[in-house]
């Protein structure tokens, strides 16, 4: 029953490979599946239950790629036996750190070298992470109690002590680790562990978890001294006291009511954050310094870099351009002949770093449905016009907006304003990816000059700013957008082409979304140099069409790690499809947003032109429902390959034609009914 309680929670919370790794059957392309191998924690070098098993020092994969992170041995001494073998395995692995300063003794002594003394993983995780997978046993008293939790053989000396400090104050006993006298209790899961130990009146233990889980709930403990027949184990327990400087919860033969539970954690929470941030520096380092290229200087993320700049844009030796793929989308290249491998790229790339996403996990504050009163800044706009009227807010303290513009050449890049009328051209959506690195690098200097800013751009070129920049600013405020993809830019040139081969004359205007129809039947719309004009509606544009068809759009967009809830802005923006649904009040055709401040910071924004807007309160799982690119990516379609393998070839209406047919559009009608009303 216990091992079904903890393979319940294993398949719940823990990804597993498809193999596994024995001496005798060792998988033969682990090299090319993986960028790197760690091996910890809890004794995972410890000669009496391990006896140097060759998995654990990782001799199945490349020097280089082995990482020890936390490792503890769990004594203070290697047996003579295993010395030359632990010397053997410690020195083939590239970046060790361990968990406790024996640790780093016997590290030292085998191998001659220093090494890092970091948190066990399960600090890694906040309280209300552990808490979130928690689950309350049917077992668990309804009263005050006190978990008892013994792996030592002299449990029944340290149990009569914590009895009678029980029964005095009337608290009722568990025993987690007994097996015959509570096996109830003995099978429960990790689960039910984690909720035991988080309502437990006071926990004593002999077991460094229990030592860990009560430090990180906050729960009273006492801890005892292992009393093995083998080697001494305490070790691991004196650093993890010494680290958090809570030495006094160590049972020294006194049970004293007030000093068991007067336990003052008011110290752990800022040497908690420091260690973390010890742990993930030391991660970084060896999961990188040059991870993010390889030996050519090829960026390592491949389909999952979303070629926001930020590694081009903070690189201290500017070896990293941008450079094209033969679909026309931008990534990173290193000039490996300059770079020093700094790991900086690494440090600032919102998609490679060993960031913690989860603390961009949130709900919005409030959710509204806006129209600007400004009918003429509605009418250039895509929807309501609310991202002007912001626009026009930052502008009238002195700031400065950035937003993705057409040049002379009709490209998309970013660029600033300093106007309300130059910030017009941000107005309306570009459905082309537009070029950042050089914007972050403006972004920055105007506020290092304490200049206010609104950036506005796709979720994860917000999320590069914000990894470029490595900390928070007062004065700078951002705004995205709910993102159905980015569409190449190449195939946005190649179109391009075609339709001013069609013409007969250059392409000086574009706008994806003009209303002159309405805001629910948008056109595509081109002008050209000698007045002549072409629009059509998006059903039967060939560039809107594979667009639609999740053609052309960049390969990180069909595994989108920016999705709500996950986000980095302030403000986000959105059409309010299916308002005439929801609040069909403020429905008049003429384009209506959908706004989700999702800050206080973007509170503040919004209440600077509330009084410029009609605006209704909505439920955000209604809105979201008609905005399902809000919350999912757009699914990969086999015909994505041909389309760009003929790009270059086949003319584009023609290219259309073949891979979005009638009855493609007929399924993506049904797909976009509430994304895009007919």
């Amino acid at each position: 029953m216990r091992f079904d309680a903890f393979k319940r929670f294993t398949d719940d919370n823990v990804i597993e490979t498809s193999f596994a790794v024995y001496r005798d059957s060792v998988p033969v392309a682990l090299d090319d599946m993986y960028d790197c191998f760690i091996t910890g924690s809890d004794q995972v070098w410890n000669p009496v239950f391990r006896r140097g098993f060759f998995a654990d020092f990782l001799t199945f994969a490349p020097d280089a790629k082995r990482v020890a992170y936390a490792a503890s041995f769990g004594v203070s001494d290697i047996p003579r036996e295993y010395v030359e073998l632990y010397a053997d395995g410690l020195k083939h692995i590239k970046h060790i750190s361990v968990r406790e300063d024996a640790g780093a003794d016997i590290v030292r002594a085998l191998t001659g070298r220093d090494c890092a003394v970091l948190i066990d993983p399960t600090l890694m995780l906040s309280a209300e992470k552990w808490l979130s997978i928690a689950k309350c046993s049917k077992t668990k008293p309804k009263g005050r109690y006190a978990l008892l939790y013994f792996f030592g053989e002299a449990v029944q000396e340290c149990e009569n002590t914590v009895l009678q400090f029980a029964i005095k104050r009337w608290l009722d006993v568990v025993r987690m680790s007994d097996r015959r006298r509570d096996a109830a209790r003995y099978t429960a899961g990790p689960d039910e562990f984690l909720d035991y130990v988080a309502s437990a009146e006071v926990v004593f233990t002999d077991s460094f978890h229990g030592a860990v889980f009560s430090i990180l709930f906050g729960r009273p403990f006492v801890i005892f001294d292992r009393k093995d027949k083998g080697p001494v184990m305490n070790a691991r327990v004196d650093s993890l006291l010494s680290a958090f400087a809570l030495e006094s919860r160590r049972f020294d033969g006194m049970m004293d009511e007030e000093r068991v539970f007067c336990a003052n954690y008011s110290h752990v929470p800022a040497i908690l954050e420091e260690k973390r941030r010890a742990a993930f520096d030391f991660l970084k380092k060896a999961l990188n310094a040059g991870a993010v290229f390889d030996a050519l200087g090829v960026c390592r993320l491949g389909d999952k870099c979303v070629g926001c700049g930020a590694c081009a844009a903070s690189c201290p030796q500017r070896c990293v351009s941008m450079e094209c793929d033969d679909e026309g989308f931008l990534y990173p290249r290193a000039d490996m002949s300059v770079c020093v491998r700094c790991g900086t790229c690494l440090k600032t790339c919102p998609v490679g770093a060993s960031r913690d996403f989860e603390q961009y996990d949130r709900s919005p504050i409030s959710v509204l449905a806006c129209k600007s009163m400004d009918e003429e800044l509605r009418r250039a706009s895509s929807s309501g016009g609310v991202f002007g009227l912001l626009a026009e807010a930052v502008i009238s303290l002195g700031g400065v907006v950035f937003g993705a513009r057409f040049d002379e050449s009709l490209c998309v890049n970013h660029a600033f304003a300093a106007t309300a009328e130059g910030s017009r051209a941000f107005c309306g959506s570009k459905y082309v990816q537009s070029r950042t690195d050089a914007a972050y690098c403006e972004v920055i200097g105007f506020l290092n000059c304490h200049r206010p800013v609104l950036f506005s751009g796709t979720p994860c070129q917000t999320a590069g700013l914000k990894s470029f920049l490595g900390r928070e600013y007062d004065w700078l405020f951002c705004v995205d957008f709910i993102c159905h993809g980015v569409p190449s830019p190449k195939a946005w040139r190649r179109y391009l082409d075609f339709q001013e081969s069609k013409s007969g004359s250059s392409a000086v205007y574009a706008s994806f979304r003009d209303k002159r129809h309405g805001w629910k039947a948008y056109v595509t719309s081109i002008i050209f140099k000698d007045g002549s004009e072409y629009s059509e509606t998006r059903d039967k544009d060939p560039y809107m069409r594979a667009f639609l068809s999740d053609l052309c759009l960049r390969p990180s967009c069909h595994a989108c790690m920016f999705k709500m809830p996950r986000g980095n802005a302030d403000i986000t923006l959105a059409d309010f499809w299916g308002v005439q649904d929801v609040l069909p009040e403020m429905d008049d055709d003429r384009g209506t947003s959908l706004v989700f401040v999702n800050s206080v910071k973007g509170g503040a924004l919004f209440d600077m032109i509330k009084d410029r807007v009609a605006s209704e309160c909505v439920d955000a799982a209604k809105a979201i429902a008609h905005n399902p690119a809000a919350v999912s990516s757009a699914t990969m379609k086999p015909e994505r390959e041909m389309f760009f393998r003929e790009l270059d070839s086949a003319p584009f209406d023609e290219l259309s034609a073949k891979y979005c047919g009638s009855s493609r559009m007929a399924r993506l009608r049904r797909k976009f009914a509430g994304l895009f009303p007919a």
